[in-house]
């Protein structure tokens, strides 16, 4: 008995440690990709871009996040709502509740990202901003 209690409390340490780990953190790129990007430039050169996986409980709560800072700090900045869907599947795939809960916020434009590519563009060569 006192083996599985010590094992229990050794697995809820590690999954505690592993919830409080920060993720990987990268800078936000100073340019825009090139011209094949189906993304438009933006206007101001202000512009949030937010990727997504609709079927993705972590969306839910970055979608909240998302929200609550928008509102809190009165941005008025356009925002790309940008959701993955398989290449076999159609559109239809992505416009799942988080979807539903991305169009609620103000200024988000959504956006489905078939196969990923958007979302892997910051690999490819970059353009300068407006091009």
């Amino acid at each position: 008995m006192t083996v599985w209690l010590l094992v229990i409390a050794g697995g809820m340490i590690a999954l505690a440690e592993y919830g409080a780990t920060e993720g990987e953190s990268t800078p936000a790129p100073t340019v825009w990709p090139g011209r094949e990007t189906a993304l438009p430039p933006p206007d101001t050169g202000i512009r949030v871009v937010f990727f997504a996986h609709p079927r993705c409980p972590c969306t839910r709560a970055s979608l909240s996040e998302l929200a609550r800072l928008l509102t809190r700090a009165g941005w008025r900045v356009p925002v790309e709502a940008v959701f993955y869907r398989p290449d076999s599947e159609a559109d239809s795939w992505a416009h799942s509740d988080l979807w539903e809960q991305a169009a609620r916020i103000p200024g988000v434009t959504l956006r489905t990202d078939p196969g990923g590519v958007e979302a892997r563009r910051g690999d490819s060569e970059p353009g300068p901003l407006g091009t």
